[in-house]
Formats: structure tokens, C-alpha cells, sequence
């Protein structure tokens, strides 16, 4: 993208610290050397190198808990971009971990900075917004602090490459800078509350979500025309087919958007903002995710079979909107993954009991049950060899492999 030089707005732009001298010092220098404190284990006594199997339907069977991480006080797990690092965010700190023997490479003591806000990672890079703390950009792998943006936002997103963010402010303002040096580019006004952004993969958008509000929808502003200055809203695309708007979600490719509105999924494409099709259920959907090459979009609610309501997870073509499979979960899905390749399709119920599935034949190959209440997370790390499931009730995170 080429460099074009920030033009002041009105907005009151958010100012930035360097902090290339003045550096939080990570308490570990390399991998599995960090003392065990309340806040975690030490990790694996092994590395999982490229060599461990990845979870695919012909290893699925043999998947069985590995590891237990425990913080006090969970609130959050992220994984980076690239799934090689991962955060584990509780209220007073954040761990760093890295995938490959789940062993911290650094904690970043938060608590001084005030209440959490908002959190996004990178791959190299992970944002921090404080309730009246600014933004801090923090090194994934020292946890070195690395710039502070001084304004209030409560949404962060990076682009793809991690070497923009974007900001959403509670007066509907966004602020993009660089991340690297915490400048500001560019700011809008989006008008209306920003429930997510995103940015997409070929750096020429960015969409800013509504659900909320007279206008539920999607927003697409050309980053180029804000950061020059003149930020115009070149797309809107309303919710048209139903009401309220829960959510969007955008397809890897960014050639489809999932539109969620009670038992209703509007799939919209993105270039022209026509529909492609109504994808109906019976109940509420309360998850949705697209597979990774885009092909796939995964539902979860409750469908009538005989006289009861049973948990359901519906697969859909996005190009024709026609449904492939209808999988039986029981429970409500409470998180849905897909493996990296799209071969498996990880499902978890509220009590902790996670279903693999083959896609290609809807085939059910394991049940896993790590004895989790109040399942928030479920994903992916490691290249596919390793799951991770995150509970709010216990504060755990348990790792899944494949038995060698």
C-alpha cells in the first residue's frame, strides 16, 4: 500500500509514546525457563515439533488431554496470527505462552495500567486498551512494551500482517495508526456504535459492524482516502431481510458475509452486497464460522427431531447457500473451530464435552470430556496439533493431542 502522509482532522487524534529505551523487562529471556508462579505452570519438559501429528480424521481418535494451564482470574485466550504464541488475560497480567511446549516466554503485569478494555493480537504484536489507560502495543514474544497510544477505545483489530490497528472509540470514532511506531494515520466517524471491525486481506478496507442503533450493518471505508484525510463511506450495507442484527462475520477471503438475526442467516456477497441466500433454522443461531478456505459456513442451534428441541450444528455451501449435513450435537454448541485445513470440526457444549467431527462425512470421530464448566473458547494452535478449550468457572485451559 503506498505511504501517504496523515492529514489532520477534527477528531481529536490520539497522541503516541515510543518506548524504545523505556521497556517492561519480560521475566523470562527464552522459552521454559520461567519460575512457576499461581499465575501458571511451567509447561511441557518436551517440545512438540513439526514432526507431532496434526489432528485430522484419521488421528482424531487418538486425541487425549495433554496439558493444564490454571491462571487466576481468566478473562481471555487469544492465539497469534500465525498460532505460534498464545495470551492467556487475567485482570491483574497476561502470559505469553508459546504453542510448541506451552511454556511461557514472558508476563506482562497489567494491573497498573487500569481495567481492561479490549485485547487483539498479531502475530508479532499484542494491543491492550485500558478503560482511561490509552493503548499498549506489547512484543508477543519478550512482552516488551513497545509504544502507548493515549486515547479510550473499546474495539481493536489488526490487519491481516499486523502492522496496522485500528481503534474504536465510545463516540464512534476509529483511529488507524502504525503499529510499529504507534503514529496515527487516520481517523472517521463511523456515526454509529461499533460492536467490530475488520480489515481486509488486501489492506483496502476497512468494515466497521452495527448492531445496534437506527443503522444495523455494515460500514466499508477505503483506508487509503482516511488515511489521507478524506475518509468516505464507500459501502453500506443495511440489514435488510430481518431484525434485530446480532452479528456479521466475514469469510477468510472476504467474498462473503454471515449475517446473524435470531433463527435467520442473511449470506450476502461482499463485492456487490447481494444476497445469495436466507439460510433458515428452527431456533436461534448462537454461533456461526466460516471454514477456512471459505467454502464452508458452519451454524449452531436447536432443530426439532421427534417431539424435542435437540442441539444442531448446520454445514452450508457459500455459494449456493444449500445445507450438506445436519450434525447432532444433543447440547447446544456453545464454540465451534475448525482444524487448519478444514478437515475437522471441533464442537463444545456449555459443560465442557467437545465432539470432533470429519467434514467431508459428518461422521462423529471422538468425544472429549476435561471435566470444563462454562466453556468460553475453543481453537486451534500449533499447525492443528494441539487444541485449546478455555473455561471462565475453573479458570482452566486444556491443551488436546494426539497420544504418542
Amino acid at each position: 500500500m503506498p505511504s501517504v502522509t496523515p492529514v489532520p482532522t477534527e477528531h481529536p487524534t490520539a497522541t503516541a509514546t515510543s518506548l524504545a529505551t523505556e521497556t517492561a523487562t519480560p521475566k523470562s529471556t527464552e522459552i521454559a525457563t520461567l519460575t512457576p508462579t499461581p499465575m501458571l505452570s511451567p509447561g511441557l519438559d518436551f517440545i512438540l515439533g513439526l514432526d507431532w501429528p496434526v489432528i485430522d480424521p484419521d488421528t482424531a481418535s487418538s486425541v487425549a488431554l495433554l496439558y493444564t494451564h490454571s491462571p487466576v482470574d481468566l478473562i481471555e485466550v487469544l492465539g497469534s496470527a500465525d498460532w505460534t504464541q498464545m495470551a492467556l488475560v487475567t485482570a491483574d497480567r497476561t502470559a505469553l505462552v508459546a504453542t510448541h511446549n506451552l511454556s511461557p516466554t514472558s508476563i506482562i503485569e497489567t494491573s497498573e495500567y487500569g481495567d481492561l478494555a479490549a485485547v487483539a493480537m498479531a502475530s508479532n504484536s499484542l494491543a491492550m486498551a485500558f478503560h482511561e489507560g490509552g493503548v499498549r502495543h506489547f512484543d508477543v514474544y519478550s512482552g516488551i512494551l513497545r509504544n502507548v497510544v493515549d486515547y479510550d477505545f473499546n474495539e481493536l483489530a489488526f490487519s491481516p500482517g499486523g502492522d496496522l490497528l485500528a481503534g474504536g472509540g465510545p463516540q464512534n470514532w476509529v483511529e488507524i495508526w502504525d503499529v510499529e511506531t504507534g503514529v496515527p494515520l487516520g481517523s472517521l466517524s463511523a456515526g454509529w456504535m461499533i460492536n467490530s471491525m475488520s480489515f481486509s486481506p488486501d489492506l483496502r478496507w476497512l468494515a466497521t459492524v452495527h448492531v445496534g442503533g437506527p443503522f444495523r450493518g455494515i460500514k466499508l471505508w477505503n483506508i487509503e482516502e482516511v488515511m489521507s484525510g478524506e475518509p468516505s463511506q464507500m459501502w453500506r450495507f443495511p440489514w435488510q431481510w430481518a431484525s434485530p442484527l446480532y452479528d456479521v462475520r466475514f469469510s477468510p477471503d472476504w467474498t462473503r458475509a454471515a449475517w446473524v438475526s435470531r433463527a435467520n442467516v442473511q449470506l450476502t456477497e461482499i463485492a456487490s452486497g447481494a444476497g445469495i441466500a436466507l439460510l433458515e433454522h428452527d431456533d436461534y443461531v448462537s454461533e456461526v464460522e466460516f471454514s477456512p478456505n471459505s467454502e464452508i459456513l458452519v451454524t449452531t442451534s436447536a432443530a426439532l427431531i421427534g417431539d424435542e428441541f435437540t442441539g444442531v450444528v448446520d454445514l452450508w455451501d457459500t455459494e449456493s447457500g444449500y445445507k450438506i449435513n445436519t450434525l447432532v450435537n444433543g447440547e447446544a454448541a456453545v464454540e465451534i473451530a475448525f482444524s487448519p485445513d478444514g478437515s475437522i470440526l471441533a464442537t463444545v457444549t456449555y459443560d465442557g464435552l467437545i465432539r470432533l467431527w470429519d467434514v467431508e462425512s459428518g461422521e462423529m470421530l471422538t468425544e472429549l470430556d476435561g471435566g470444563q464448566e462454562q466453556v468460553f473458547r475453543l481453537f486451534f494452535v500449533h499447525g492443528g496439533r494441539l487444541l485449546v478449550s478455555a473455561s471462565w468457572e475453573e479458570g482452566s485451559v486444556h491443551f488436546w493431542a494426539v497420544e504418542q
